[in-house]
């Protein structure tokens, strides 16, 4: 027994040092999104030594900052989710921004402006719409949360997603074994040349491109496409970048299930199943043996659920989602006498293409 407890000893010692590794490898990535900008008063002269402050309104962290002399500030490294900020300068009202969104890999600007008065007063101010970026030069689209929630997808797989993106489009992959991961290419390119980033950590298959591992589409919490002249930081690719978050838990408890259901008789007959069926019923093993689409059905269904373990401080997330799919192929009707002429060839009329997989996310964020 007591070897036992030595050796699980060891083994939690060792996941948890290399996740602190994994932490501090990923924090050298783009995951995270920052702010700047500028403290005046209502004349226009800069307010230097004002206090900012940004609040996570998920998690409940903090980060302040004091203006130079020149009135500026920047806070960088912050996680991508919704912030409130304030702004405190002696002998001026607090300035309060309730609601701010930030991104994945972006540079907020955001600028205030103090009126005369007490600390104790409070002016709510808005986040105006920034229509051109002024500190960064690279061209980027970011799928925000509510994106990734509301548009339709065949597949639950971000890599679909990513073509909304300008540019970008959907292509094959290399490895037959990643044909259900999904792949996206820029510019002309065989999608070999994306480099791609999850939480800071490269997930990038270096011999045949698309995803080193796929992620459950139920924890991905936004996405950045990156299409031209990004920062030296990234690297490693000459076709485009794909920086994702996946979500973390928060102060509420806070859960999602889900269900997707697709089957033959919600499809519609495609040029190659025409020219497979040639007017006849086609081959199948369906319940219907005259039915004239080739059989297919599919099931994807899970959920997450996440909240804190201590609040403000440490937190955790689960998600799991799992497939099924049933489905025949009919062999092209024009190759069947050709197949069936080969001698000692066992011919069948449909190709039966299961498909089971099961994916899980577990995170555990500590403060």
């Amino acid at each position: 027994m007591c070897r036992a407890l030595k050796s699980f000893i060891q083994t939690t010692i060792s996941v948890v040092a290399l996740m602190i590794l994994f932490v501090f490898t990923a924090a050298a990535q783009t995951s995270t999104a920052s702010i700047t900008g500028r403290v005046i008063d209502s004349a226009g002269n800069v307010v230097p030594n004002a206090t900012v402050r940004v609040t996570d309104k998920g998690t409940g962290q903090v980060r302040t900052i004091v203006t130079d002399s020149e009135g500026s500030y920047t806070l960088t490294t912050l996680t991508p989710g919704r912030y409130s900020a304030t702004v405190e300068a002696q002998s001026f009202s607090r300035a309060l921004l309730e609601d701010l969104e930030l991104n994945v890999g972006t540079t907020q600007t955001l600028n205030f402006e103090l009126r005369p008065g007490s600390v104790a007063e409070t002016v709510n101010v808005t986040a105006d719409q920034q229509l051109v970026e002024t500190t960064r030069s690279d061209i980027d689209t970011s799928i925000t949360p509510k994106e990734i929630e509301n548009l339709p997808l065949l597949n639950r797989t971000f890599a679909g997603l990513s073509v909304i993106a300008p540019e970008a489009r959907p292509v094959g992959n290399f490895d037959p074994t990643k044909t259900r991961v999904g792949n996206i290419a820029f510019s002309g390119g065989d999608g070999r040349q994306v480099n791609v980033n999850v939480d800071g950590g490269d997930n990038k298959d270096n011999v045949v491109g698309s995803l080193l591992q796929n992620f459950s589409y139920e924890s991905i919490q936004e996405f950045q496409v990156l299409q031209h002249k990004w920062t030296a930081d990234q690297g490693r690719s000459v076709g485009g970048i794909v920086n994702v978050v996946t979500k973390s838990g928060t102060n509420s408890l806070r859960g999602s299930a889900f269900f997707n259901y697709r089957g033959e008789e919600l499809r519609a007959l495609d040029f190659f199943d025409k020219q497979r069926i040639n007017g006849q019923p086609a081959y199948n093993i369906a319940p219907d043996p005259s039915y004239t689409k080739p059989y297919f059905a599919r099931q994807e269904f899970g959920g997450s659920i996440g909240g804190p373990i201590i609040k403000e401080k440490t937190f955790y997330f689960f998600a799991l989602e799992r497939f099924r799919e049933r489905q025949n192929v009919a062999v092209l009707g024009s190759v069947i006498p050709q197949l069936q002429a080969i001698p000692g060839n066992q011919f069948v009329p449909v190709i039966p293409q299961p498909y089971d997989d099961t994916l899980l996310t577990a995170k555990v964020d500590h403060r």
